[in-house]
Protein backbone atom coordinates (compact mmCIF):
# COMPACT_ATOMS: atom_id res chain seq x y z
CA UNK A 1 0.00 0.00 0.00
CA UNK A 2 1.55 3.42 -0.76
CA UNK A 3 0.17 6.44 1.40
CA UNK A 4 1.02 9.54 2.38
CA UNK A 5 1.99 10.58 5.66
CA UNK A 6 -1.33 11.61 7.09
CA UNK A 7 -2.84 8.18 5.46
CA UNK A 8 -0.09 5.96 7.12
CA UNK A 9 -1.12 7.70 10.52
CA UNK A 10 -4.13 7.08 10.53
CA UNK A 11 -4.27 3.78 9.04
CA UNK A 12 -2.13 3.10 12.21
CA UNK A 13 -4.57 4.63 14.43
CA UNK A 14 -6.95 2.54 13.02
CA UNK A 15 -5.41 -0.74 13.43
CA UNK A 16 -4.28 0.17 16.81
CA UNK A 17 -7.60 1.21 18.38
CA UNK A 18 -9.65 -1.34 20.33
CA UNK A 19 -13.48 -1.81 21.56
CA UNK A 20 -16.17 0.90 20.91
CA UNK A 21 -14.84 3.46 18.49
CA UNK A 22 -16.74 7.19 18.32
CA UNK A 23 -16.06 8.88 14.77
CA UNK A 24 -17.63 12.34 14.04
CA UNK A 25 -19.36 12.22 11.01
CA UNK A 26 -22.06 14.44 9.65
CA UNK A 27 -25.73 12.46 9.76
CA UNK A 28 -26.93 15.10 6.49
CA UNK A 29 -23.46 14.35 4.54
CA UNK A 30 -22.06 11.12 3.88
CA UNK A 31 -18.22 11.11 3.61
CA UNK A 32 -16.92 11.45 0.50
CA UNK A 33 -15.75 8.03 -1.42
CA UNK A 34 -12.45 9.23 -2.05
CA UNK A 35 -11.93 10.58 1.63
CA UNK A 36 -9.57 9.21 4.30
CA UNK A 37 -12.29 8.06 6.54
CA UNK A 38 -14.06 5.96 3.71
CA UNK A 39 -10.66 4.64 1.98
CA UNK A 40 -8.59 4.14 5.18
CA UNK A 41 -9.92 4.40 8.17
CA UNK A 42 -13.36 2.62 8.47
CA UNK A 43 -12.07 -0.25 6.12
CA UNK A 44 -8.84 -0.68 9.11
CA UNK A 45 -11.72 -0.41 11.85
CA UNK A 46 -13.95 -3.02 10.55
CA UNK A 47 -10.56 -5.54 9.76
CA UNK A 48 -9.20 -4.84 13.28
CA UNK A 49 -10.33 -7.73 15.45
CA UNK A 50 -10.17 -5.65 18.37
CA UNK A 51 -12.65 -3.12 17.72
CA UNK A 52 -16.47 -4.05 18.80
CA UNK A 53 -18.47 -1.29 17.35
CA UNK A 54 -18.43 1.87 15.36
CA UNK A 55 -20.40 4.61 16.24
CA UNK A 56 -21.35 7.49 14.74
CA UNK A 57 -21.70 10.80 16.76
CA UNK A 58 -23.43 13.75 15.48
CA UNK A 59 -22.96 17.36 16.34
CA UNK A 60 -25.91 18.72 14.62
CA UNK A 61 -28.63 17.03 16.07
CA UNK A 62 -26.67 15.23 19.07
CA UNK A 63 -27.27 11.93 18.26
CA UNK A 64 -25.66 9.03 18.14
CA UNK A 65 -25.70 5.79 15.76
CA UNK A 66 -24.15 2.30 15.63
CA UNK A 67 -22.70 2.20 12.11
CA UNK A 68 -20.75 -1.03 12.62
CA UNK A 69 -20.95 -3.79 14.80
CA UNK A 70 -18.36 -6.44 14.99
CA UNK A 71 -20.03 -10.05 14.94
CA UNK A 72 -20.12 -11.97 17.44
CA UNK A 73 -19.12 -9.55 19.86
CA UNK A 74 -21.49 -9.52 23.14
CA UNK A 75 -22.12 -6.72 25.75
CA UNK A 76 -20.37 -6.53 28.68
CA UNK A 77 -21.60 -4.78 31.45
CA UNK A 78 -19.19 -2.99 33.81
CA UNK A 79 -20.18 -3.90 37.92
CA UNK A 80 -18.09 -3.46 40.68
CA UNK A 81 -17.46 -5.40 43.68
CA UNK A 82 -15.68 -5.75 47.12
CA UNK A 83 -13.41 -8.43 47.71
CA UNK A 84 -14.26 -8.72 51.14
CA UNK A 85 -17.97 -10.17 50.94
CA UNK A 86 -16.32 -13.26 49.05
CA UNK A 87 -15.47 -15.35 51.48
CA UNK A 88 -12.30 -16.78 51.75
CA UNK A 89 -10.80 -13.40 51.40
CA UNK A 90 -8.63 -11.85 53.69
CA UNK A 91 -10.93 -9.34 56.23
CA UNK A 92 -14.35 -11.00 54.46
CA UNK A 93 -17.09 -11.77 56.93
CA UNK A 94 -19.15 -15.46 56.98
Amino acid sequence: MNLKFGEQVSHIVAESTSGKVHVLLSKTEEPRKDSIWSTIERPALEKNPKVSQIVRLNLEELTEEVIYQASGVFAFFKFSFRPEYLYGCPGSKP
